[in-house]
């Protein structure tokens, strides 16, 4: 996983402050939006993940270091979400809108009593990505011998 968007806060008397916000003032500075740049993986694909700080945030997490490098320990949160999407890959057929969605439906129904704050998910599944999770299977239905995607 990499986060490619900056913290918005940090910490101030023992609570987050804002640094960056998004309002109808005149400085332009504070409206800037962030650009990101992917390079596709034509082998593997993508999954790109987007989601409010109710189940992620890159301000509360301290990167830590030892012998093998640095490192991010992540939330239960996106733990939790990094194990049902491997689920969902597993036990689908299809990847589609449909598959997907509930897919969605049911990770933030787990984990509503765990978030404290907005949680607002969105997910996207390049088709190179479908088809290598397809691809994966080690047992297919004969009668299935392509993805519909």
């Amino acid at each position: 996983m990499v986060n490619v968007l900056n913290p918005h806060s940090l910490p101030e008397d023992g609570k987050e402050a804002l640094y960056r916000l998004i309002s109808n003032g005149t400085d332009d500075d504070e409206c800037l939006p962030s650009i990101v740049e992917i390079i596709k993986d034509r082998h593997q694909g993508d999954i790109i993940m987007i989601c409010t700080d109710g189940i992620y945030s890159a301000d509360q997490q301290r990167p830590g270091k030892n012998t093998k490098g640095i490192w991010i320990k992540y939330e239960p949160a996106m733990l939790i979400f990094f194990e049902r999407l491997r689920e969902y890959f597993q036990k689908n057929l299809y990847y589609d809108q449909t598959t997907a969605e509930f897919f969605l439906d049911k990770y933030l129904e787990e984990m509503r009593h765990e978030l404290h704050d907005d949680a607002t998910i969105g997910l996207l599944i390049t088709k190179e990505a479908a088809r290598y999770q397809y691809d994966k299977k080690p047992v297919r239905d004969e009668k299935h011998t392509s993805t519909q995607l």
